[in-house]
């Protein structure tokens, strides 16, 4: 009995054959949200770390939530109605710690896109056309002082030039005028993007409305990640979307369509397509069309007709250079194998192929209506992968359309029929193209050939050059910083041989950038890199050693960095060379002792990478950078204090036989050198240890030279040098014998502080100067 039971095979666990393998969609629907939520919680920890409290209960919330879920999916026979609730609620928590991770990092961005954008709306509030390259020259400081990722140009440099139309700058305005950033205006777009998608699906009273939720959330989600750094796209989505939204009605749906154009290019890419939806669905109807023609070019030159009847040539330059502009390639795209230096294709050869790939697709959208009538807004996201910069912004955001208008499809889709038309002039041309509108596979098929042998063509002429100017970067000779920023490479010296062939100039100009890589990021350098530029840009036939420097403050190459991709590159040929785990020297006693690469914070304060700038009396102070040093500017008739500090290795300055040399000048006044209390009236290097002992550099020639005075206070001393410099080694040699004439004084050489210092209660105003700054080992 016991044998026979053993070898009893269980009996198959078989399902009825109708209806048994259909999971119910509210079921599918809460377990991809579950998944979606514990995916969520984890952004929300990795972005918050520790410390953010609230979001981190928000997390512990979101994570419960996504358990319950799953027990709900996987336990109730029947959807349970009062049960959508928790959706409204795990909405609410994520937008609470949503918030909570903004706040964290507020004020960010990294575009360079929002800033130029904003700039030229703040040109445009004061009454200056934006268009004029040269007006727009202002918004590199910006640039710098939020160190964004700017864009090379091929030409050297990077772009700092206004190219949309004029609603990229009207509409951070408002953020101007408020004194808000111009994020926040984005995010507007982002929460109002989300309300046209959910009411939409409200209106059409969709079933899954929590489904629905869940994508729109993940989906506006992303997008604000975007917004928040920078990024604009949602703004012009949201104007296409109310355009699709109001399609019944041809004047406000061509004005919202005007609208997007007006603030952004991209959209003009589906005016083809949207057109023949328009004519379709109207059944025909040719005055619909127009009239949404009409008003979107009403609303499109209402808002950019101001610039052009100003200075037309500029804003037509600059509006239709985009396509054109002369840009260092970067994205996803095909273009790679250009930029990179595998191939050389021509920036043409892209912007035919997209045209083409837009004939082809408008083809097959004219072919296929039937089948593709909602679906023309995914046609962009293959088209432009073939834009030579071909970035991730000009395709993420088309998703969102297709989401507007599921609801279109899905009531169409259970409708008796489509809307009758006439029989359509282009399919009636001719009995050739009657013949492929039968045969649709074949008609496929010959536009797919045609297409992509007019590419083929396009790229032989376009990109085959016999004079491919031959470089190659052969490997680095050297890496340094020779600016001493803390933690950075601030030169590399390449080897790079240029072979001319027949006909080649005999010297080229290059430019280059570096894609740089670290443990904690996935690029540092971000999708343009970081420019640099060459002591001599010009190669010259044979072998050239050069040496290559950070553009600007944003190019600093961090020397964390564990691959770097170096590019030489021009307008007609890159090469690149990558290398892993760079190195520099050993680590300096005074970083940045030549206060190199200035710029100007967003409080229009003058800042030097490494060192930091204090003023006792905010505006009474101010600073300047010349090539060699920098210049204080007492501003006030009331006293002031300000000092410009930075850490130093002291005992590496005095090993190593250090002097720092400087000249001083003063410029409008008279500042004595007080015994007593030079913290009173002085200006000059300061030297502090354990921010309790302060010493005074001076250069008085009746006072003994090398030696340490007195003042007033027990922890304030004056150091005679008798030069224009400080002699590390020989100060050094001063503190000891004081320190073992006064046991009372006990310094920590670890934790010394250099300080240029200027404290003046007269009541004038003047200038001092510090130059010929240079930090030396004897």
């Amino acid at each position: 009995m016991e044998e026979k039971a053993g070898n009893q095979e269980l009996p198959e666990n078989r399902l009825p054959e109708e209806g048994a393998r259909k999971i119910e969609k509210w079921r599918l629907a809460y377990i991809a949200m579950a998944i979606f939520l514990i995916n969520f919680s984890f952004l929300i920890w990795y972005l918050a770390g520790y410390l953010n409290i609230v979001a981190l209960v928000s997390v512990w919330a979101l994570i419960i939530m996504s358990g319950i879920l799953l027990l709900y999916a996987l336990s109730i026979k029947e959807q349970v109605k009062h049960f959508t609730l928790m959706v409204d609620l795990a909405f609410i928590l994520s937008i609470i710690a949503l918030i909570a991770i903004y706040l964290q990092y507020f004020p960010t961005s990294n575009s360079d896109e929002i800033l130029i954008d904003t700039y030229a709306g703040y040109l445009s509030l004061h009454g200056i056309d934006p268009y004029i390259n040269a007006n727009m020259l202002g918004v590199v400081p910006t640039l710098l002082a939020n160190k964004v990722f700017t864009t090379p140009l091929l030409s050297g440099g990077v772009a700092n030039y206004f190219e949309y139309p004029a609603l990229a700058a009207i509409v951070f305005i408002p953020a101007i005028l408020l004194g808000v950033p111009s994020y926040t205006v984005v995010l507007a777009f982002d929460v109002a993007t989300y309300f046209l998608l959910y009411g939409t699906f409200r209106k059409y009273k969709i079933e899954s409305r929590n489904a629905v939720v869940l994508i729109v959330f993940a989906t506006i989600f992303e997008y604000a990640f975007f917004s928040v750094n920078g990024v604009t796209g949602i703004i012009w989505v949201f104007f296409l979307g109310m355009s699709f939204a109001l399609r019944k009605k041809p004047m406000a749906s061509g004005s919202f369509y005007g609208l997007a154009l007006a603030f952004k290019q991209i959209p003009a890419l589906i005016l083809p397509f949207y057109l023949y939806f328009l004519y379709r669905e109207s059944g025909g109807n040719k005055k619909y069309v127009s009239y949404f023609m009409l008003f979107a070019i009403v609303l499109f030159l209402g808002v950019n007709l101001p610039y052009i009847i100003v200075n037309a040539h500029d804003w037509i330059v600059n509006v239709l250079s985009i396509q054109f502009q002369s840009v260092v390639g970067t994205g996803i795209g095909p273009s790679i194998l250009d930029f990179t230096g595998i191939i050389h294709v021509s920036t043409v050869f892209f912007s035919i192929a997209l045209v083409l790939l837009t004939v082809m697709f408008l083809a097959i959208y004219i072919i296929y209506y039937d089948n593709l009538k909602y679906a023309f807004f995914a046609f962009p996201v293959i088209i432009f992968l073939l834009e030579f910069r071909s970035l991730i912004t000009y395709i993420i955001y088309w998703p969102v359309l297709i989401i507007l208008v599921l609801p279109d499809f899905i009531t169409s889709r259970r409708s008796s029929g489509l809307i009758s038309v006439k029989k359509h002039v282009f399919l009636s041309a001719s009995r050739f193209f009657r013949y492929f509108s039968r045969n649709r596979k074949l008609a496929a098929t010959a536009v797919v050939a045609i297409v992509f042998a007019g590419i083929a063509v396009s790229a032989g002429v376009y990109s085959y050059s016999p004079n491919t100017l031959p470089l190659k970067i052969n490997g680095i000779e050297a890496v340094g910083n020779p600016f001493e920023i803390k933690g950075n490479v601030t030169m590399i010296r390449l080897n790079i041989s240029y072979n001319p062939a027949n006909g080649d100039p005999q010297t080229v100009e290059m430019n280059y950038r570096i894609f740089a890589s670290g443990e904690l990021q996935v690029s540092s350098s971000g999708a343009n890199g970081f420019p640099w530029y060459a002591s001599d840009p010009y190669l010259h036939a044979g072998y050239n050693s050069v040496n290559i420097f950070p553009e600007n403050v944003t190019s600093l190459l961090p020397a964390t960095s564990k691959t770097i991709t170096i590019q030489a590159y021009n307008t007609l040929a890159c090469t690149e060379y990558s290398v892993r785990n760079i190195s520099t020297s050993r680590s300096f006693p005074l970083y940045n002792p030549d206060l190199s690469y200035p710029i100007t914070d967003q409080n229009s304060v003058l800042q030097f990478p490494d060192w930091n700038f204090y003023s006792s009396q905010p505006g009474g102070l101010k600073m300047q950078s010349i090539s060699d040093g920098f210049i204080f500017s007492k501003t006030t008739n009331s006293g002031v204090f300000g000092a410009l500090n930075a850490s130093i290795n002291f005992d590496m300055l005095v090993k190593d036989s250090f002097t720092l040399h400087y000249n001083l000048s003063v410029q409008g006044a008279k500042l004595n050198d007080s015994m007593t209390n030079p913290s009173s009236s002085f200006f000059g290097p300061v030297i502090v240890f354990d921010s309790t002992y302060y010493y005074y550099f001076i250069d008085n020639s009746s006072l003994p030279s090398n030696t340490i005075l007195g003042t007033s206070s027990q922890t304030t001393f004056v150091y005679n040098s008798n030069t224009s410099g400080i002699n590390f080694s020989l100060f050094n040699q001063s503190l000891i014998k004081q320190m073992s004439a006064d046991p009372a004084i006990s310094i920590n050489p670890n934790f010394a502080v250099f300080s240029y210092l200027l404290s003046a209660h007269i009541p004038s105003v003047f200038s001092v100067e510090v130059n010929g700054i240079s930090l030396q080992s004897e």
